[in-house]
């Protein structure tokens, strides 16, 4: 049985998200009016505009037609937007400002500026977020691409010499975002004793004015890629005089879980639930992570978690970190001299990659279908609506009706279904049977635990956990963020360039000699036997166990392993024993942007359309873009008819991507023969 599948593709810039206004048109809230969606109820969303960081490739996004793309984009796809050889690297976290700016004044490389508190006019944009202690506060949010995330909020300290040694106050837990649903908005609240922080944080005297506090709105999705967002914090009241003599009372900064899953919560927690907003102030020492050198050393592509609260985020999350962090190419500067010195130990990160993307897009495919035949449906109780109260601006933001709209902040029912934004979750008990059901093959069943919880990235690290020991023997195992000791960009003797000690050219070879000499050693986790802990993956079922079991085997023998240098011959292409069709390089992630970005750029026209007009306009790209789950093929990979397996759903003559308003950046065909 044969096959051939020619399949061109339009790459694009991804971007993702940012609050729903923009610098450009004075922060006013942008809406995008669709039938069954909510008005966002906030007029304006203050924000930093993000620095360019002496990055050209920065300065023409912002400065030409891709505005919208510079505000929105993840941190790991703008560090691309640099000259390797000439431009000095630049850490953008925690604000996207240079060195830590907790001003955009502070910032020559950010164009647009929140007005000063003495320009700023009633009633318009102000120089940043007033709140009160024990008032929400909402904020309204634009995912371009949703994909599955969790966001948090901090408030970081940086008045006086807090300045160059940060302290952080977690207000708002890692929470569900995305999840397919483009517009959200989320609520947090500063704790009512963050006015007596005086008596833990020595010499602190309140967010009284600018500059004194930022709030950070950082978000990690499941991609899995990183953003974040920073806005000068005012938290009004009466600050009594500091009494704290030392730091005994601030927490330590948090530290990566790497392959302990075992003390995280199963799934993301609902943006909804009581607990996510933080009942008490705890001041705890900032995490300041440079993500210049996972970048350039550690992944050019993706990003270990980064935020302030990695004791808070979900198995899932952690998972698809470890998933992309462990076969990873070595950063920008490292993957040449990784080519060189482990060629064995790159192959088989290279095909690792590439098989967890299929197997992750098997169970997005499943879960959609589930989704489609019972999450739709408001008598299986996974539909829902709700209201966030806004105390502090007097207003109350009403959500959609749609599937996890609660848990999610959605104001739009519309759900989007691409490769990253669908949602792992739990399933009602009276449904999990009947989603169990849906999934004919018995190969995927455990997706789904005796919980009722459908797991996707813990059940791929699971069913792939083999394969990443194989790896940490080849000497690549989990990397995690690396953290810094000052607020300036992490120190490197080339700037992060790809220049040798001489100042020649050299594809980043010696930065990455010098980054291996100099790294620390917890910056590697060899890959061991993961602990998933009681509350993790269960499953009871004799048959699934089998099921799982069968699997396991049929996947182990896809890798033949030869000899001790570790060579792995992957079938490029084939079909498993099922009779399932795969074709490996297609189902892989998109870590260039490609197929990722529509009509988007235009929110003020978009803003402007009739609801009629919103419905046939096919903004971002709706899903018939490259890596679109397909159900279908998956549950029934129907007859061998001769022709061409189709990206987008079963069998097909061909294959496209919507390219309306895209901008070309490259055409590439992939041809393959299944046999």
């Amino acid at each position: 049985m044969k096959f051939l599948l020619a399949l061109s593709v339009v790459a694009l810039v991804a971007a993702d998200l940012r609050m729903a206004a923009r610098p450009k048109e004075a922060y006013k809230t942008l809406q995008r009016r669709r039938r069954g969606s909510a008005e966002f109820v906030t007029a304006y969303a203050e924000y930093m505009e993000p620095s360019a960081f002496g990055y050209k490739g920065l300065q023409k996004q912002r400065d030409g037609g891709a505005y919208d793309n510079f505000l929105r984009s993840n941190i790991d796809n703008e560090q691309d937007r640099r000259n390797f050889n000439n431009e000095a690297g630049k850490d953008h976290l925690p604000f996207r400002t240079g060195e830590t700016a907790a001003l955009d004044t502070l910032d020559t490389e950010i164009r647009r500026k929140l007005p000063t508190p003495a320009a700023a006019v009633a009633g318009k944009a102000q120089s940043g977020i007033t709140v009160t202690p024990g008032l929400p506060y909402i904020i309204p949010l634009r995912w371009n691409n949703p994909h599955a995330a969790e966001l948090e909020v901090n408030v970081w300290i940086t008045q006086g010499n807090y300045k160059t040694a940060p302290i952080v106050v977690p207000v708002k837990k890692p929470t569900c975002s995305g999840e397919g649903h483009q517009d959200n908005a989320f609520a947090f609240t500063v704790p009512t004793d963050f006015l007596q922080l005086g008596a833990k944080v020595p010499g602190f005297t309140g967010c009284k004015d600018p500059g004194d506090c930022v709030l950070q709105t950082y978000s990690h999705s499941v991609e899995s890629r990183q953003y974040s967002i920073g806005t000068p914090l005012v938290v009004t009241g009466d600050y009594p005089a500091p009494t704290a003599v030392d730091a005994s009372q601030i927490e330590a900064k948090g530290i990566d879980n790497n392959l302990n899953l075992a003390t995280l919560r199963d799934l993301c927690l609902p943006t909804n639930d009581p607990t996510s907003n933080i009942a008490n102030a705890k001041p705890r020492e900032a995490r300041l992570i440079s993500d210049v050198f996972n970048h350039a050393f550690q992944n050019s592509d993706y990003s270990a978690y980064s935020g302030q609260q990695p004791e808070s985020i979900s198995k899932q999350l952690q998972a698809s970190a470890i998933i992309k962090q462990t076969a990873a190419n070595r950063g920008e500067l490292g993957k040449r001299l990784l080519k060189t010195e482990n060629r064995a130990g790159r192959d088989l990160a290279q095909k690792i990659l590439q098989a967890s993307g299929n197997l992750i897009k098997k169970y997005e495919g499943v879960t959609n279908r589930i989704i489609d035949k019972l999450g739709n449906k408001a008598e299986n109780g996974m539909v829902n609506t709700g209201a966030m109260e806004n105390n502090a601006q007097g207003v109350t933001q009403e959500l959609a009706t749609c599937f996890r709209c609660l848990e999610g902040g959605a104001t739009v029912t519309r759900r989007l279904k691409t490769n990253t934004y669908v949602p792992s979750f739990q399933i009602p008990q009276a449904s999990i049977q009947a989603a169990k059901d849906l999934i004919t093959n018995k190969k995927y069943k455990h997706v789904i635990n005796d919980k009722g919880q459908l797991q996707i990235y813990t059940t791929v690290l699971q069913d792939m956990e083999e394969k990443y020991i194989e790896l940490g023997k080849l000497g690549l195992g989990y990397q995690p963020a690396v953290a810094k000791t000052t607020t300036a960009t992490m120190a490197s003797k080339t700037d992060f360039k790809k220049r040798n000690a001489r100042g020649r050219t050299d594809g980043g070879n010696y930065a990455a000699e010098q980054a291996k000499a100099d790294k620390p050693a917890e910056t590697i986790f060899t890959m061991g036997k993961l602990i998933m802990g009681t509350q993790g993956l269960l499953v009871q079922d004799p048959a699934e166990k089998a099921g799982i079991e069968e699997f396991s085997a049929a996947f182990a023998q896809a890798f033949e392993v030869a000899g001790p240098t570790g060579v792995v011959n992957v079938p490029a292409t084939g079909a498993d024993k099922d009779g399932e069709a795969f074709v490996d390089g297609i189902g892989m992630y998109d870590p260039d942007g490609m197929a990722m970005d529509g009509k988007c750029e235009d929110d003020v026209a978009i803003g402007l359309m009739k609801p009629e007009e919103l419905d046939a306009f096919n903004d971002c790209g709706e899903p018939e873009m490259l890596f679109t789950p397909v159900v279908d093929a998956i549950e029934d990979p129907g007859p061998d008819t001769g022709a061409g397996v189709g990206v987008n759903g079963g069998v097909s003559g061909s294959s496209t991507v919507k390219a309306s308003g895209f901008i070309l950046v490259g055409v590439f065909a992939v041809v393959a023969m299944l046999f």
